[in-house]
């Protein structure tokens, strides 16, 4: 019985944990000579999640994310995920390297979603380089898709692994 139990529970848990945030990712990379001289990134929050952030974020509800109010997003929640990482990977050579610093951070309101938008301040080499994006807690889950991917100057093969708890998508270059 006690078995029973100990299974119950530990299936109740993992039945429990599921994304409570779904959002679009946009990559656009920019390759020069082999080597990825800007990676920007477009998060576009899912229809619930950005009714319940443009009643809290547009405190002037004139309908659009001003410069103030972008500055607080970003210092206030955005700069909060970096424990988590920013739900991204950068892997070299094999090494998960810290993630760079952002920039050029910016909230918009588009067709009625919140999207952010910033860049990593680093260049890589393309060669050896794959950007993994997951929520390994499950309280988000990152989408994307091919249609989404904007890659000046290479090719690349976007795939993904499903890690039982959580899916992982990649981006490698050829």
């Amino acid at each position: 019985m006690k078995k029973l139990l100990i299974i119950f529970l530990l299936n109740t848990v993992n039945l429990s944990a599921h994304p409570h945030t779904f959002i679009d990712l946009h990559p656009n990379l920019h390759v020069e000579d082999g080597t990825i001289v800007k990676t920007e990134f477009k998060w576009k929050m899912d229809d619930m999640t950005s009714a319940m952030l443009i009643m809290e974020f547009d405190a002037n509800n004139n309908g659009k994310i001003d410069k103030e109010e972008s500055d607080f997003i970003y210092e206030n929640y955005f700069l909060s995920l970096k424990s988590y990482n920013f739900y991204t990977e950068v892997e070299v050579d094999g090494k998960t390297m810290t993630l760079p610093k952002i920039k050029n951070f910016r909230a918009t309101i588009e067709d009625n979603r919140i999207c952010y938008f910033f860049e990593l301040d680093e260049s890589f080499s393309a060669k050896n380089t794959i950007f993994k994006f997951s929520d390994k807690e499950m309280f988000v889950a990152i989408m994307l898709k091919d249609k989404f991917i904007a890659i000046d100057g290479a090719k690349a093969k976007v795939d993904g692994e499903d890690m039982d708890f959580f899916f992982e998508h990649r981006i490698s270059f050829e």
